[in-house]
C-alpha cells in the first residue's frame, strides 16, 4: 500500500495512521547485502554489543538491539530487541537493491520469541492496512519488508503476523508479490511497544 506523499519529508518516511509510529530513513548509500542475504541466523557478532553484523539499527525511543547468546532457537546466538523506556519501536534493517525483489514473489520465514509485550486485539492481521487503526496501534514483534521507489514513495509490501504477549519460539512466515517499480527494499525485524523479542533463523527467498 502506498503512503500519502504528505507523510514524506526529504528522504524520511513515516509509517502508521497519522504518520506517527514507524519512521524509516531511505539510505542515500544503502548498506548491507543489497541482494545476498547475510547473517540471517545472527551467528556473527559479539553478544552484548549494540550492533549486529550485516544489519543497521534504528529506533524510536529507548530500545536496545543486540546479539544474544543466552536465548537462541538454534546455533549459538539470536538477535534481541528490548524496550528500556518510552518509545514506539526498535528495529534492525538489511537493505536490498531493487532487482533482488522487484516484481518477484518474496517469502520470509522467521522464528520469533516474545516476553512481556502488549496485546492488541485489532493488530494481528497479515499485511495490515494501518489506515483503519488508531495511531501507534501495533504491538509485539514481526518482520516487515518496506519497498522504496525512485519517486521516494514507500510501501509496506510484506509483513508477518504480530507476535504478542509472551510466547516461546514459533515459526512465522509471509509471502507477497513485490511491486515491479521498487528500487530498494528494507527487511526489518521490529518490536512495537514494550517488552522483549528475539529473532532467529530467518529465511528470505525471491522467485
Amino acid at each position: 500500500m502506498k503512503k500519502s506523499m504528505g507523510c514524506v519529508l526529504a528522504m524520511t518516511l513515516i509509517f502508521a495512521s497519522g504518520c506517527g509510529a514507524f519512521k524509516v530513513v531511505k539510505p542515500e548509500k544503502p548498506s548491507g547485502p543489497q541482494g545476498t542475504a547475510h547473517n540471517l541466523g545472527f551467528e556473527e557478532g559479539q553478544p552484548g554489543k549494540q550492533e549486529i553484523s550485516g544489519w543497521r539499527y534504528t529506533q524510536s525511543g529507548d530500545y536496545v538491539v543486540e546479539v544474544a547468546d543466552d536465548i537462541k532457537r538454534s546455533g549459538k546466538q539470536s538477535a534481541h530487541i528490548r524496550a528500556e523506556g518510552e518509545g514506539s519501536w526498535g528495529a534492525f534493517n538489511q537493505d536490498y537493491k531493487g532487482p533482488a525483489f522487484a516484481g518477484k514473489t518474496v517469502r520470509v520465514k522467521a522464528w520469533i520469541k516474545v516476553e512481556g509485550t502488549e496485546v492488541c486485539g485489532e493488530c494481528n492481521k497479515p499485511n495490515l492496512d494501518e489506515s483503519v487503526l488508531p495511531e501507534d496501534a501495533r504491538k509485539g514483534a514481526q518482520v516487515r519488508i518496506l519497498g522504496f521507489g525512485d519517486d521516494v514513495f514507500a510501501s509496506e509490501t510484506l509483513v508477518t503476523p504480530l507476535v504478542m504477549g509472551t510466547q516461546d519460539w514459533t515459526l512465522y512466515e509471509a509471502t507477497a508479490q513485490m511491486p515491479a517499480e521498487i528500487t530498494l527494499a528494507i527487511v526489518a525485524p521490529v518490536l512495537w511497544g514494550p517488552g522483549k523479542a528475539w529473532f532467529d533463523d530467518l529465511e528470505i527467498t525471491a522467485e
